[in-house]
């Protein structure tokens, strides 16, 4: 293919151009066209036998001649020059020398075949994430408008251009920003949020915590519509790296790496806080829901001492749609069956903890006491899951 490109690129140096046609090559044609009327004329009556023969010998005559100086001026043309030569071997050798060149110096020559079947695409895809910038702009072209600000988002404004005012003439309050930062957060102001928390960063990089890093991911996420951008993602490394057992840290770190593809750390990163999460987190079924969703993706089963079997984020969608009598007895329904799994797997503490919850909202407050019972007898011994029994009613 390279010695075609470089033969394509020479054959015009070697060859003549074309020039214009010469006097005696147009008097060749012109000939030969006479000679096609008179047969034409003759065939008409026009001409008499004897006129189209003598108008033929002189126009062959004619012909002749025309013909043989059409040829001296076809001879006589030059050969392609010195130069087009010297051109040509530079354009069949140069170009191809120069880009090998290049390539040795900027390729890989022996870098091997990468089949198709052992490429990671995800891997190579990661280079082209959206920035927090990107992100941001391409959030608000689609982002339906704010709606009508109520009496108490107005109050609240006003107390944010309060804590504005004082940052201009005192920019280095490291407190005054923070204060902003988290009001912005509560407004649904994210994108200002957090760089109201960079600039606590900023300002006392010593002061600022995990907790602080966390919030300003949770804006960035926030604000970029619910993506974790590369910038959102190395802040919240920053909180796991000061403070690594911190949930709202793990869960944005989690959701990151999902978000690249990355199944598996991410079910291992809310299965962390799940094991460390107080009975009653109000993340808990957020968690669970995304650790079912994760595991469906890569086709594996949950853990389900972390996630035990439940309602989905679908059924409790459909049941939203439902009435209160229906609503009720398929709520029933599922309570009933986490009931007859506990009853044969009795070491699910969760499962013990989200019946006994269960009954307790449906107001049966004797089946949550029952529940609880068993779940003593079931972990006796075990000073922890004991405290959190107790605590569940």
């Amino acid at each position: 293919m390279a010695l075609a490109a470089a033969a394509a690129m020479a054959w015009p140096f070697f060859r003549d151009r074309d020039g214009p046609a010469s006097r005696a090559a147009h008097e060749v044609e012109s000939y030969r066209s006479q000679l096609s009327e008179v047969e034409t004329d003759l065939a008409r009556g026009v001409l008499s036998p004897a006129e189209a023969e003598a108008a033929r010998i002189e126009l062959s005559r004619r012909l002749l001649t025309a013909a043989e100086a059409a040829e001296v001026e076809a001879g006589a043309r030059p050969a392609p020059s010195i130069q087009k030569i010297a051109l040509g071997v530079l354009a069949a050798i140069g170009v191809p020398a120069t880009t090998l060149a290049v390539y040795l110096q900027v390729g890989a020559p022996t870098l091997p075949d990468r089949p198709l079947a052992e490429r990671d695409f995800m891997a190579e895809r990661l280079g082209s994430r959206p920035t927090q910038e990107q992100a941001e702009t391409e959030f608000a072209l689609r982002a339906p408008p704010p709606p009508e600000p109520t009496e108490n988002l107005r109050r609240m404004e006003q107390l944010v251009d309060q804590v504005r005012s004082r940052l201009a003439t005192s920019p280095d309050d490291v407190r005054g920003w923070d204060v902003l930062a988290r009001s912005l957060a509560s407004m649904g102001e994210h994108s200002e949020s957090w760089r109201a928390y960079q600039k606590v960063i900023e300002l006392d990089p010593e002061a600022a915590n995990a907790e602080t890093y966390a919030n300003k991911t949770e804006a960035m996420f926030m604000a970029a519509g619910g993506y974790v951008s590369p910038e959102a993602e190395a802040t919240v490394d920053k909180a796991l790296e000061l403070e690594p057992g911190l949930h709202q840290a793990l869960f944005f770190k989690s959701l990151a790496l999902a978000q690249q593809g990355k199944m598996r750390p991410a079910i291992e990163g809310w299965a962390k806080m799940l094991r460390t999460a107080p009975p009653d987190a109000p993340w808990i079924a957020q968690v669970q829901d995304n650790i079912r969703n994760a595991s469906a993706e890569i086709g594996m089963a949950p853990p389900e001492d972390l996630v035990p079997r439940g309602p989905t984020a679908e059924q409790r969608a459909a049941a939203a749609d439902m009435d209160e009598d229906d609503r009720k007895a398929m709520i029933r329904g599922m309570v009933e069956g986490l009931a007859a799994e506990l009853a044969e797997e009795p070491d699910d503490l969760r499962g013990w903890l989200m019946l006994i919850r269960s009954y307790t909202i449906l107001g049966q407050a004797a089946d949550a006491k029952a529940a609880q019972r068993r779940a003593l007898e079931a972990f006796e011994g075990d000073e922890d899951a004991t405290e959190q029994l107790e605590a569940a009613i």
